[in-house]
């Protein structure tokens, strides 16, 4: 139960990764709206107890928020508990609201099928917005307040798309986001200028590092891959389709080399044709809630990426490599 003269307005559950980058904005934008929140408290690591952490902040508190995202699912929650956490209630008002941070209600679902089903409010839609619709409900506080699963069809029908495509727009189901996969119109029109777009945004700021931070390689790419390289090591990014026809088996693949490589504008290589590879990294498109197409790291298959995102991870990665092999002497062992 909500104690009768609770302390705070609202406490934030939330993974120790998303405290610093959406947590703690998200308590500071609730509290220029003049609400009392909790949230220091609240950061969950690993062997936690969330029943018990929920437990104690509705003790001191009228609702609860808690941030779900791939690193809050990572900590290996008894399924109990998460299926458990939005039927919360006291006095019939529903006091846990949940808040998706980047990662979509099929992800979820295969951690919490209950949960999946639950209305929440994402963060891809911005923090405002997060924050206007908790307030909502925490202003409003009845069991209305977030609409009830019975009264939408999905949780996409209490998030706007705005910025959504026509076709994306329809994807409710595993069934429609494949025959939109298998749409070679819309691979075409939409799907091949966002990998372009990311190859040059991979480009962009492979040069924008070089140029501030002196680090010397060299970078180029072009409309279905990129490479990264200096005398030592490279990365080379590449969109891989089986299929003309349909993405269901494409993805992007990020191979690490111990070697310098040609850029794509010296000579075409397909990675079939590269050494082995030092390590992979595999990226395969997914569907926001919102219908934009966005990217799952097969290593962390609860994270989505937007094409910013994964242009930035690759750069990340490649300077992770150079670093390491400044650190470990590496020299070219393929030539």
């Amino acid at each position: 139960m909500i104690a009768e003269a609770a302390k705070w307005d609202v406490f934030v559950c939330h993974a120790s990764e998303d405290k610093d980058d959406f947590v703690r904005p998200l308590a500071r934008g609730l509290e220029t709206h003049g609400l009392k929140v909790w949230f220091d408290e609240f950061t969950l690591t690993v062997g936690d107890s969330l029943r018990r952490s929920i437990d104690r902040g509705l003790a001191g508190s009228r609702f609860g928020v808690v941030v779900i995202s791939p690193d809050f699912l990572q900590k290996e929650w008894p399924q109990r508990e998460l299926d458990g956490l939005v039927a919360r209630e006291a006095g019939g008002v529903k006091v846990i609201l949940p808040v998706w941070h980047k990662t979509t209600a099929d992800l979820i679902r295969r951690y919490s099928p209950t949960l999946a089903d639950k209305v929440a409010v994402s963060s891809a839609r911005g923090l405002e917005h997060v924050i206007a619709e908790l307030l909502r409900a925490i202003e409003q506080p009845s069991s209305s307040s977030m609409p009830d699963r019975a009264h939408v069809q999905s949780v996409d029908d209490v998030i706007e798309r705005p910025s959504a495509k026509a076709a994306a727009q329809r994807v409710r189901r595993e069934a429609d986001r494949d025959q939109l996969f298998r749409d070679s119109r819309w691979i075409t029109q939409t799907v091949l200028p966002i990998v372009a777009t990311l190859f040059a945004g991979i480009d962009s700021i492979g040069k924008a590092v070089q140029k501030e931070s002196g680090i010397s390689f060299r970078s180029g790419a072009t409309e279905r891959r990129c490479v990264l390289t200096n005398d030592r090591v490279s990365l080379f990014v590449t969109w891989r389709q089986p299929f003309v026809n349909k993405i269901n088996d494409a993805e992007i693949t990020a191979a690490e080399f111990y070697c310098e490589l040609p850029l794509p504008g010296e000579r075409t290589l397909s990675i079939d044709q590269l050494p082995p590879s030092l390590k992979q990294y595999r990226f395969t498109p997914e569907l926001t809630t919102e219908g934009d197409l966005c990217w799952v790291d097969r290593a962390r298959p609860t994270e989505l990426l937007s094409t910013d995102d994964l242009a930035d991870k690759c750069v990340r990665i490649f300077l992770d490599l150079v670093s390491g092999a400044n650190r470990e002497g590496i020299f070219d062992l393929n030539g």
